[in-house]
């Protein structure tokens, strides 16, 4: 059973998620791109519709495949902290 919570995914699991992030991200971006231009927009608006839309749902459907990568990323940042993953964060500012 994995500690905080959390789920423990294998490296090669996030290896390949980290690899389909992009065609996951690819195909939000293709429908969403093709959904726009089918509404009926003004020509102003459709034109920025359809450039930053598709990129909003294109990173939207990518986000749950690079989670579990940053996850354990920040799960070794943390761990190779001075004090092990409980300790309090060190504050640099108050030396004097």
């Amino acid at each position: 059973m994995a500690t905080g919570g959390s789920r423990a995914v294998s490296r090669p699991l996030r290896i390949v998620l980290l690899v389909l992030a992009l065609p996951a991200a690819a195909v939000g971006y293709t429908l969403a791109a093709s959904f726009l231009s089918g509404l009926p927009i003004p020509a102003g608006a459709r034109d920025l519709a359809v450039l930053f839309l598709p990129l909003l749902v294109g990173g939207l459907c990518a986000v749950p495949f690079l989670i579990p990568f940053f996850d354990h990323l920040a799960t070794q940042a943390l761990a190779d902290r001075p004090g092990g993953p409980g300790a309090p964060p060190r504050d640099d500012s108050r030396e004097g």
